[in-house]
């Protein structure tokens, strides 16, 4: 059941639901768990030594956990010995970036590089603050040492190449390395000299058989001495054979204040080997021949492929090999790894390289391998000879394919001129090489029909047939057609290898016809037609067609075919009676017009329409299709309210409302039924009118016409015009199961709901009231204008005549006189307000109010009397009485809300929450001691008797200064030493006192005498603060022996002395107070 009533505001009571405007919300979540990043200095940098002539040197900062967004971490830094500003170094105080992404950043540093001679110095740099969503970590300093520069006993350094190569003499070689003191000439100078190795940081003993002696030595320089200095070396001669070497030759201070050049303060010797002591690496014989490996299955997944490699001559040393597997074939996913290294042992000659050939499913042709051993490492050389060795791979994975066909890939294709062809599809698998013929039979209802062959290309993954269709074929949409795979074979190719193959189980499929390629077939698109628009009698009848290959004319015409109209019925007329209609190629349907009468109905109409014929071109055809060529229209009828019973409007007194339904079109079904329901709008139900919930009414078989009866429930009350409505719900015929979903009755919803009208009635010349029922004012006006209420004396449910009523005020006098009753006599009153006096808080005036014929409404003012007594809430009421002219009272509230009487409160005036202050208290009780119990001093707040009508709120707070707020001062922070800084206090209506209480928290520090101040700094509405008691004045007395507890120390209170001693310490300390000078005496007994 469904109301479709439309409201005032255009609203249904069952509106179906749309979406409105706002019918998406974006939720954004905010940037969480470190998004921006913890940035720190990187650990392993936060302690750096530098040479002086560094130039620029980066502080590594990383971030980590978030690298979103934008951020930047700011940094100081700070001289410890090092000077900055362009003397030692160069760094201003600024801010390091970091982009998004980015989790590494540098804060450059300018080391400065002079000629001054300097020890070594340091300069600190922190990171003080992360902006944009970042933080900063906990590694937050680094020390930076630039190293002792510029000595002033000068450089030594060599003048030579720093790395120096000779190949191994066969007799003695001797070797020249220069030395030179630049700089600073001052002081006396010796260095010493070493060797260290080979091929190690051990030094060289004399011993050796690669250098003679000297292996180590010194030079001198006198005080300002300059020039150069000579290491002799003799390198002796190679025996049979021998491996490379390196050496360091290393200069080291022995005294003197010189330094050793730190970038060619030492030199590397290599003597290079002599033979092959490492080896000559390559293949054995046994893999240097070429093999043939088959691809693994995928069972198996991979295969292990074994090459032996041996070093001869010599087998000192481990040697690593490097090897890469090449070919001329794409390798990719045929081997675990195309590239590695193996160790060859110390005194081991042989090693193996293992290669992992992979399983895949990728068809490929015979393929040809090269494994290649590349380079050599730890002094070994390969044999060029026999360093590669190859490998033979067949062909597999089908590389010529296998070929198959599928339901989905095979159709019928319409070209532009309308020609059909079937187009087989055939689909390769596996390997793409070589051309391959592929023929297939086409059969059509099971029968064989036609043979052809199709070539795929090299390199195709499939290929295409078409054969062309005949024009007097006739397909439809169930055209029953297939394609079979009978053979396949190479065009030319190798033939050593599996030729291809069909795809087993795949070799046959089914040819769809798809719509456009189908020949028609025409219908109705439905066999029930709906009348859209029922006033106008229109509907539309929709011709379509199965396939829509070709050009089709189709002929209808109204009523039904000869012999088939129902028993009982006649073919109502239709307009227009014939026609037809055009559809081109491609076009599936196209709708027919119709018109039906609205009225003038005998219950014997039956509306039908047929199609007759179908037309096609040359270059298909066409058929109607059986048992969807006749439609009818609206057969079981289309129900609604008759016009006149759409809006009706009766009298109260009338006591029924007769409501016509009618049906339309279609009069078919023995019993039909039809429910409806009543709802309210203004009128209510069972009271204005019989309420009926769900209720049936039947309609035979040809029946147009039946009726409602709705009753009216008749008063003596007076009302207004007042509405409810009857909706029609649904119909359905009885005893009747149609084949066809659509062969039902129908509801016109434009008119199933009738919106009846009971008119005003029992009028009298209205009913008065008056209001608003509650109005706030106020005593106290800005100027000396008086305060004034305006009210309002309605007037509904009749505006005929010329009507009065007397306007009654009811204040406390009229309370204490008794007098007489009133309609709020029962209405509970506000325990903590006041009546307000008649003639002292408002002008008590008769008043007698007119309202002249059709005046709905008039206005009333009573005036607020001002004084300067403080009060509290006072309130009184305004009531109508005594009706003439036919008037009356409303009962309970109108439309409107308002009621016989109304209520003002004239709100509180004249402070009447109190001047408040601080009581007076000798200044001897505004003490805190927090070493005894005297912690805590009780301070009153007070206002007067005649101003404490309502509660009030008093905020307070500490301070030192009455002008400011300050909590800290010479020490003394009153946020630690108090339990409490700041507060409210409640005064509660008709009390004159409430307290606040100040507590010091107890502590072990010693503290000074001190003072500060209460404020009260604010109060509540209505109240205000007393100047000259706003302040109290608290003392805080000094505390926890501010001088300290003087004592001897544990060790001084029972020493030992030895008995020759000549003197004894002993050790006097005091706890806490260390701000006072104390003297102590002492005696001895």
């Amino acid at each position: 059941i469904h109301d479709f009533t439309v409201g005032d505001h255009g609203i249904q009571p069952d509106q179906p639901p749309v979406l409105g405007n706002i019918s998406s919300i974006r939720i954004v979540i905010q940037t969480n768990d470190n998004a921006g990043g913890i940035i720190e200095i990187d650990p392993q940098f936060l302690s750096i030594e530098v040479e002086e002539d560094i130039g620029i040197l980066g502080i590594p900062l990383i971030r980590k956990w978030g690298t979103y967004g934008f951020v930047t971490a700011e940094f100081v830094s700070r001289a410890i010995t090092a000077t900055p500003n362009g003397a030692d170094y160069i760094l201003p105080n600024g801010t390091v970036i970091f982009y998004d992404g980015q989790n590494q950043s540098f804060i450059n540093v300018t080391i400065i590089d002079d000629t001054e001679s300097e020890p070594a110095e340091e300069f600190e740099i922190q990171l003080t603050a992360a902006t944009r969503g970042a933080i900063l970590g906990t590694q937050l300093t680094i020390r930076v040492t630039i190293r002792k520069s510029d000595s002033i006993g000068g450089t030594i350094r060599f003048l030579n190449l720093t790395h120096l190569t000779i190949p191994n003499p066969n007799i003695t070689k001797i070797l020249m390395l220069m030395l030179e003191r630049t700089g600073g000439f001052t002081g006396d100078v010796q260095i010493k000299w070493k060797i260290l190795g080979p091929n190690s940081d051990s030094t060289l003993l004399s011993s050796n058989t690669d250098i003679g002696d000297p292996v180590n030595g010194s030079f001198y320089f006198r005080d300002g001495e300059t020039g150069n200095r000579i290491i002799e070396l003799n390198v002796l001669p190679h025996g049979e054979i021998e491996i490379q070497e390196t050496f360091i030759i290393q200069l080291s201070m022995d005294f003197g204040e010189a330094e050793i050049d730190h970038k060619v303060g030492k030199v590397l010797l290599t003597i290079l080997k002599f033979g092959n002591p490492n080896g000559l690496v390559q293949f054995t014989e046994g893999s240097l021949g070429i093999k043939t490996y088959l691809e693994p299955s995928n069972q198996e997944e991979l295969l292990n492929i074994t090459f032996f490699i041996i070093r001869t001559k010599g087998t000192i040393g481990d040697v690593k090999v490097h090897w890469l597997l090449q070919s001329d074939f794409d390798m990719t996913g045929d081997f675990l790894t195309s590239n590695g290294t193996v160790m060859i042992l110390d005194t081991q000659s042989s090693a193996e390289i293992n290669v992992q050939l992979l399983a895949d499913d990728i068809p490929e042709l015979d393929e040809v391998y090269i494994i290649r051993l590349i380079s050599v490492e730890g002094g070994a050389d390969l044999n060029k000879e026999k360093h590669s060795s190859r490998f033979y791979v067949p062909a597999n994975d089908d590389p010529y394919g296998l070929f198959a066909i599928y339901s989905e890939g095979q159709t019928v294709i319409v070209e532009s001129d309308l020609s059909r062809y079937f187009q087989i599809n055939i689909t390769r698998h596996g390997g793409t090489f070589q051309d391959v013929i592929v023929e297939y039979k086409l059969m059509f209802h099971g029968q064989d029909g036609f043979l052809g062959t199709v070539l795929v290309r090299d390199g195709a993954g499939f290929a295409v047939a078409r054969v062309p269709i005949t024009n007097q074929t006739f397909l439809g949409l169930d055209f029953d057609a297939s394609v079979e795979l009978v053979n396949v074979s190479l065009l030319s190719g190798n033939t050593s290898i599996p030729p291809p193959r069909l795809f087993n189980g795949a070799n046959s499929a089914i040819i769809f016809v798809p719509e456009e390629a189908a020949n028609s077939e025409v219908s109705f698109d439905s066999l029930v037609l709906r009348v859209s628009d029922v006033s106008a009698g229109t509907c539309e009848a929709v011709i379509s067609r199965n396939g829509v290959y070709g050009f089709v004319v189709v002929e209808w015409s109204s009523g039904y075919p000869d012999g088939m109209v129902p028993v009982g019925f006649t073919s109502g007329n239709i307009k227009p009676a014939s026609g037809s209609v055009v559809l081109s190629h491609g076009e599936k349907s196209k709708p027919v017009l119709l018109t039906v009468p609205t009225t003038n109905f005998t219950g014997v109409e039956s509306f039908a329409v047929h199609l007759s014929a179908v037309h096609s071109n040359f270059s298909s055809k066409a058929e109607l299709r059986s048992g969807f060529t006749l439609a009818e229209i609206e057969p079981f009828g289309v129900f609604q309210l008759a016009p006149n019973s759409r809006q009706v409007s009766v009298e109260e007194d009338a006591g029924i409302i007769i409501l016509h339904i009618q049906r339309l079109f279609g009069f078919r079904g023995n019993k039909t039924k039809l429910t409806y329901y009543t709802t309210a709008g203004s009128a209510k139900p069972n009271e204005d009118y019989e309420h009926i919930q769900n209720r049936e009414l039947i309609f035979t078989s040809h029946q147009t016409e039946s009726v409602i009866k709705l009753f009216i429930s008749n008063d003596n009350i007076p009302e207004i015009v007042e509405v409810f409505y009857l909706n029609l719900s649904s119909v359905e015929v009885l005893g009747f199961g149609p084949n066809n979903t659509e062969e039902k009755p129908h509801l016109n919803l434009e008119f199933s709901v009738s919106s009846l009208t009971i008119i005003a009635n029992d009028a009298t010349n209205g009913v008065l009231s008056i209001g608003p029922t509650l109005i706030h004012t106020v005593e106290d006006t800005e100027n000396t204008t008086a305060s004034v209420v305006f009210l309002n004396i309605r007037r509904t449910l009749g505006f005929t005549g010329i009507i009065s009523a007397n306007v009654i005020m009811f204040g406390g006098k009229k309370v204490a006189d008794g007098s007489d009753e009133s309609p709020f006599q029962n209405i509970q009153q506000n325990s903590t307000f006041s009546w307000a006096k008649e003639g002292e808080d408002f002008e008590d005036e008769a008043l007698n109010v007119t309202l002249q014929d059709e005046q709905r409404e008039i206005k009333v003012s009573i005036r607020i009397l001002d004084d300067n007594e403080p009060e509290g809430q006072e309130f009184f009421y305004v009531y109508i009485k005594d009706p003439h002219g036919g008037a009356q009272i409303v009962e309970g509230t109108d439309e409107y809300g308002y009621m016989a009487f109304m209520k003002i409160i004239i709100l509180g005036s004249d402070l009447q929450n109190g001047i408040v202050g601080f009581m007076w208290v000798p200044q001897s009780d505004l003490v805190l001691d927090e070493d005894s119990e005297q912690r805590k001093v009780q301070l009153t707040i007070e206002r007067q008797k005649n101003r404490s009508f309502e509660d009030v709120t008093i905020s307070w707070h500490v301070t030192f200064n009455k002008t400011d707020v300050v909590l800290q001062r010479d020490g003394v922070n009153l946020v630690n030493e108090l339990t409490a800084i700041s507060g409210t206090a409640l005064c509660v209506s008709g009390e004159t006192e409430c307290a606040i209480t100040i507590e010091i928290k107890p502590d072990e520090i010693p503290e000074p005498e001190s003072w500060f101040l209460v404020e009260i700094y604010e109060v509540g509405a209505g109240a205000t603060i007393n100047s000259s008691a706003r302040f109290l004045n608290i003392t805080i007395l000094q505390s926890d022996e501010l001088h300290a507890l003087i004592f001897f120390a544990v060790g001084s209170r029972l020493p030992v002395v030895h008995q020759k001693a000549k003197f004894v310490s002993l050790q006097v300390v005091r706890e806490a107070g260390t701000n006072a000078v104390v003297s102590v005496s002492y005696h001895t007994q």
